[in-house]
């Protein structure tokens, strides 16, 4: 989530060790899509993201990481948000549709959010 133009892209990780590539591929993403590299990237404390990896990759593109402390949400708030309106959302569908068979990554793709 981008705090100051709000862009946000979901990605859904089938294991942990999925995490690094895919932030990788969202630098690739910012930059196609504003033509500008990030120069710094804010994590939860989460080892699947901040790891010897990614700080290396991170270090070697110019990137700053910073991470939240422990157990602050609030330090994260925008995103924090995003995740509780997407989830919300997405059990309303499958509230509505009545089914469970639908697999929760499936609605939060379905759902569009404007911020």
């Amino acid at each position: 989530m981008d705090d100051a133009k709000r862009f946000s892209d979901v990605k859904f990780l089938v294991d942990k060790k999925g995490a690094v590539p895919r932030i990788k591929e969202h630098r690739t993403l910012i930059n196609r899509k504003f033509g500008k590299y990030p120069k710094w990237m804010r994590f939860d404390n989460g080892k699947e993201l901040v790891n010897t990896e990614s700080k290396a990759w991170a270090a070697e593109h110019g990137i700053q990481v910073e991470v939240t402390a422990p157990y602050s949400q609030s330090q994260n708030g925008v995103a924090e948000r995003f995740n509780c309106t997407h989830m919300e959302l997405a059990r309303a569908m499958l509230f509505a549709k009545k089914s469970t068979r639908i697999s929760m990554g499936s609605s939060c793709c379905t759902c569009k959010l404007p911020m």
